[in-house]
């Protein structure tokens, strides 16, 4: 009777008190304890009363309890499990223990799965935890299924966050899933609209805000870097202002422009500058059904940005602010200064003449006594290099409204200082974002964006600072105590360079404005209309000055080093503008819950023009005049150039869903380019895509539990390009000293080029397949795709008569073809306190020219470096194949040579076609100046109330030719590299640079002696942050504060570190553009 009372006693109470017993830890050690005594204590440790029968437990049996800050619930599993005996927690701290058998009923468990807004859900896998068996919610969201009244109930549904709901005795459980903000339910910003990740057929990827603001990069180029399978970005030089980052989706494609379209907000604009904490989120578009919709720009690709927006609410203020210290990412190691010298003097023997340096002119320069008449090597990189340039950011953001309208704006403040001296950039910009809701059906976005930015550098002379740094003398004073500049050899001085007073400047204003107006009406339910109109200026005005001046002799000021006689002045001004007009009609239906339809129609206008002033004078009376009018009348020039362009564009899209199993797709946009002629001026861009979610299927259920998500996709489709010069369907006139009369020269009007009346679109036709699958309720992800492009219709430059004395007419004629893979592997969990992820994607394209129809091979760079042909990738690198250094015995044998006056130790070049010399004709491929295998891994890890995020990145597999003086070794006046003592003598034949002979190039011939791994490994950004507690901050009203340090390409592993190259260097020269920096910093992010 007794016990009967406590199981109807316990029935009544009936729910567990799941959350008391979980909060409950107890720390405690016990041995050979009886277990009624053992339970008494437990029992006034966690304020629990224990109900049980002593006919079935077994109080008096001696047990151990061994607990250290561990949960009541399992220190009472440990306890009772090995005697057969199970436990109940009752909400009012009544625990009752009796055997399992006695305890455990067999329920039927019926409800209702719904999202938060009380739609059913269909298709919810429920598990019983622990166990095999499961169910499915139906169309209504219903479900039934037999559980043990004290088992656990797991809910999980593709894009919503997991459940575990305790039975506890309730046959009725009506539950509630939550959307996963960054799982498949996510919304992504597709072509004119948005669209649930789970219900994408197409190749997109997608890059939240946040994950872009906690890079703590300075722009939109630096944050993506990494972050996308399929996007190459790569840093082509970190000068203030300079925009020199290339994007590249997917590869090359064309012979011509890459670059993918940018759209911000749903206007095509400028990306370069766009606040990376104005981010929301920013999706890549990559395969042709995905970016059909935007026809003839899309062939390269597309990357939309979406910009933050206002939530109602109270006014929230937002600051992130940082600084950065800039030092380069790679300086190269000069060899010692005796060694360089002795490496001199055997160049000048080895050419036939005597050597440069004595033995006593040698310590000389080696004891340092007197360095301004025997100065060290490689003095440029102490004296130009600026150590720790400062960089600085100041972004406020403010934003919060009301049920009516509600407003963000954000202001920026941005100060870099280059690594160079005299080379800055200032930015200012400010973005408000406003949604006014005129009535429940009618509502506008207005927006405004505002940025200037000003730039100060001294200007370029002749191939730049640090060509001159690598391939200038080494042997050169840079400053002479008294302020006088040395002049090397070769009349240069890098240092100088620095000097405005020397180089000249340049000063230049850039502005920019955009206004987008975007009206929503919801016409009926279902039925949307959209119109946006956005209108973007830019403004540039440039001063630039080279002034008068000469570098005298320190030693002999009577005697000029370098001079610049006539001073300069040029004023360039220019404005562009570009207006866009979109409209859209959407219509989204749903039958029986089962039938999912959208249909989307626009018509879209686009309209752009540019123009163009210049203005310059020379002969000023002094360097100090800045006005245009006090010039020399004689020697002013004036030039101006217009030029505009229009689009006009029909789209349209309809989706099809059935039971959110078969999805289907079709895209399509007819685009008018006034950059083609008449005939040819309108074509048609179709896509097609499907998928199929195999995880919503019934036999499918039994592996929900582990593979919560897979799903096929596939499409087909076409874009175009019409990225081409503006009047090529003209003849081409230019105004010049084109005629002569009776010996005079004569202004006249002259044909340049012929029409191109048969011009028309580049066409990229685009096949994809795709996986999409998430896995143990979303911890783990997997994307994979495979592609073929191939572009039709490529511009050549056909070849004409050479009689007819023009350029060669622009035709679509070349085919280029890319096949390519991407894979993105994703993980995230939580242990405790303790919180993870990690997302890393790896992908490759293989690249190859199809038809140049009859034209080519077409060659660049320096002595044909580069080479663009039929069956090989576009810039391949081109040269001469060789087989270690020439010998003695292959002299002697008449093995041909690339000069007559070879001797061992030089590159011995390959006669590939056999006709006993070396010449073009044995010229090969000889590697891929594309990368492959490019991958990134980004990491994300927190601990209580630190944070740390570091993004690695790199390439698998690249080749790169270098050339310039890190070749030359000797053989010119350029920087020698510490690697380079390993040259070749009679006595060291295994060497790693060729027998040095000064004034000498058969060495430094483009061959694939010179072709080095170019591959990398890099941590692109490093952050470490701390944010103090909530409880610290109360009082302050401040919602959060944090602070970090970290850094941007902090370590690098890379074959070319031993070269003083940056794994990222363009075109394998050394000293040609402006290097990356590498940063270290400190930040702070406020929110209140």
């Amino acid at each position: 009777m007794k016990w009967c009372f406590i199981l109807v006693f316990a029935t009544c109470l009936q729910a567990a008190a799941n959350g008391y017993s979980q909060n409950v830890r107890l720390t405690l050690h016990l041995e050979d304890i009886k277990l009624g005594k053992a339970l008494s204590l437990i029992g006034k440790k966690s304020d629990v009363r224990f109900l049980y029968s002593n006919d079935l437990v077994p109080v008096d049996k001696l047990v151990e309890v061994h607990a250290s800050d561990k949960p009541l619930t399992d220190v009472l599993h440990e306890l009772l499990s090995g005697m057969g005996l199970h436990y109940r927690i009752l909400e009012n701290k009544v625990v009752v223990v009796a055997p399992a058998s006695r305890m455990i009923r067999v329920l039927k468990v019926s409800g209702t799965v719904t999202d938060t807004t009380g739609m059913p859900l269909i298709g919810v896998s429920i598990q019983v935890k622990g166990t095999g068996k499961g169910t499915v919610s139906d169309n209504n969201g219903r479900y039934t299924i037999e559980a043990p009244e004290d088992a656990v109930l797991v809910f999980s549904y593709v894009g919503y966050e997991p459940l575990e709901m305790p039975v506890a005795g309730k046959q009725q459980l009506n539950v509630r899933l939550r959307e996963n903000p960054g799982g498949l339910n996510e919304v992504v910003v597709v072509g004119y609209g948005t669209q649930k990740k789970i219900s994408l057929t197409t190749a997109v990827s997608s890059v939240s805000g946040d994950e872009v603001a906690a890079r703590h990069a300075p722009n939109l180029q630096a944050s993506l870097q990494g972050l996308a399978p399929g996007l190459s970005v790569w840093d082509q030089g970190g000068e203030p202002g300079n925009n020199s980052t290339y994007f590249r989706i997917r590869g090359v494609t064309t012979l011509g422009s890459n670059t993918p379209l940018f759209i911000i907000d749903g206007v095509e604009q400028a990306y370069y500058d766009i606040n990376p904490d104005d981010i929301a989120s920013v999706s890549v578009l990559k395969d042709a059904a995905s970016t059909a919709i935007y026809g003839s720009r899309a062939a390269n690709g597309v990357v939309l940005i979406t910009t933050r927006r206002a939530q109602k609410g109270d006014i929230r203020i937002r600051y992130n602010g940082w600084l950065d210290l800039q030092n380069l990412v790679a300086v190269p190691e000069h060899m010692d200064t005796e060694s360089y010298l002795r490496l001199q003097n055997l160049a000048y023997e080895n050419r036939g003449s005597n050597p440069l340096y004595t033995e006593e002119a040698i310590q000389q320069y080696v004891s340092g006594e007197d360095r301004l008449r025997y100065p060290l090597p490689n003095s440029w990189y102490d004296a130009v290099i600026r150590e720790n340039a400062p960089w600085q950011n100041h972004s406020l953001q403010l934003s919060g409204g009301s049920e009516k309208l509600t407003s963000l704006l954000s202001a920026r403040y941005m100060d870099q200082q280059g690594i160079y001296p005299n080379r800055n950039m200032q930015r200012y910009q400010m973005r408000l974002n406003n949604t006014l809701k005129i009535s429940e059906s009618i509502s506008l976005n207005a927006d405004i964006k505002l940025r200037r930015q000003n730039r100060y550098t001294t200007n370029t002379v002749g191939s730049g600072i640090y060509h001159y740094m690598i391939h200038g003398s080494q042997l050169t004073v840079p400053r002479y105590p008294d302020g006088t500049y040395g002049v090397s050899n070769q009349g240069r001085n890098p240092l100088a360079y620095t000097d405005p007073d020397i180089a000249g400047y340049t000063k230049s204003t850039n502005d920019n404005a955009v206004i987008n107006l975007q009206g929503t009406w919801k016409i009926l339910k279902g039925l949307t209309f959209n119109t946006q109109y956005a209108i973007e200026t830019e403004k540039y005005d440039a001063l630039s000055q080279w002034p008068a001046y000469e570098i005298h002799s320190y030693w002999d000021p009577e005697i000029i080093l370098s001079r610049n006689e006539i001073n300069r002045l040029e004023n360039n001004r220019s404005q562009s503008l570009q207006q866009t007009w979109n409209n859209t009609l959407t219509y989204d239906l749903n039958i029986n819950k089962q039938h999912d339809i959208s249909v989307l129609g626009g018509y879209s206008e686009i309209a752009y023009s540019y123009d163009d002033l210049m203005a310059n004078g020379r002969d000023f009376y002094n360097n100090d005049l800045l006005n245009l009018s006090q010039s020399d009348p004689l020697n002013r020039g004036v030039s101006s150039a217009y030029s505009d362009w229009g689009l006009r564009s029909l789209f349209g899209r309809v989706r099809y869903g059935f039971r959110n199993k078969y999805l289907f797709e079709f895209n399509m946009r007819y685009d008018g380019s006034s950059r083609f002629p008449e005939g040819s001026r309108y074509t048609f861009f179709p896509s097609v895509s499907g998928a199929w979610l195999l995880s919503e299927e019934n036999f499918w259920q039994p592996l929900k539990h582990v593979a919560d998500l897979f799903k096929i996709r596939a499409s087909y489709g076409e874009n175009g390009n019409q990225n081409i010069g503006l009047y090529s369907y003209f003849n081409n006139l230019s105004v010049g000293n084109y005629y002569s009369f009776n010996g005079v020269p004569a202004v006249g009007v002259a044909q340049t080029v012929f029409a191109s009346q048969n011009l028309t679109w580049e066409t990229t036709t685009q096949t994809n397949i795709g996986l999409d699958a998430s896995f143990l309720n979303g911890k783990f992800g997997l994307t994979f795709d495979w592609y073929k492009k191939l572009t039709d219709g490529i511009l050549l430059g056909l070849p004409i008569p050479g009689a007819v004395g023009l350029d060669p007419v622009a035709t679509n004629a070349g085919k280029v073809q890319n096949t390519g893979w991407e894979l993105q592997l994703t993980h995230r969990n939580k242990i405790n306190d303790f919180h993870y992820g990690v997302t890393f994607n790896l992908s490759d394209v293989k690249n190859k020219v199809i038809d140049l129809a009859g034209t080519g091979p077409y060659y660049s760079l320096e002595k044909n470096r580069y080479v663009i042909m039929e069956g090989e990738e576009i810039n391949a690198l081109w040269g001469r194949p060789t087989a270690g250094y020439l010998t003695q015995e292959d002299i002697d044998k008449g093995y041909p040579t690339f000069s007559s006056d070879a001797k061992p130790g030089d590159i011995k070049y390959l006669d590939i076609d056999g006709d006993n010399k070396i010449t073009a004709t044995d010229n090969k491929v000889l590697g891929s100046s594309m990368p492959h295998w490019t991958y990134g891994m980004n990491i994300e890890l927190g601990w209580k109330n630190f944070d740390c995020t570091m993004l690695w990145q790199g390439v698998g597999k690249q080749d790169m030719m270098v050339w310039g003086a890190f070749i030359e070794n000797g053989s010119w006046e350029g920087f020698t590299l510490d690697i380079g003592k390993d040259y070749w003598t009679p006595e060291n034949t295994d060497a790693r640079f060729p027998r040095p002979q000064k004034s000498a190039n058969k060495n430094t011939e483009p061959s694939d002696f010179w072709v080095l791994d170019a591959s990398y490994l890099r941590l692109k950004n490093f952050q470490l942050g701390y944010t103090i507690p909530k409880t610290l901050l109360k009082k302050a009203k401040i919602n959060s504060l944090r602070f970090y340090i970290g850094g941007t390409n902090l370590l690098t592993f890379s074959k070319l570190k031993e070269w003083g190259m940056d794994a990222e260097t363009p075109a394998g020269r050394a000293g040609d553009f402006y290097q990356q920096v590498k940063t270290y910093s400190a930040g702070v992010n406020l929110d209140f």
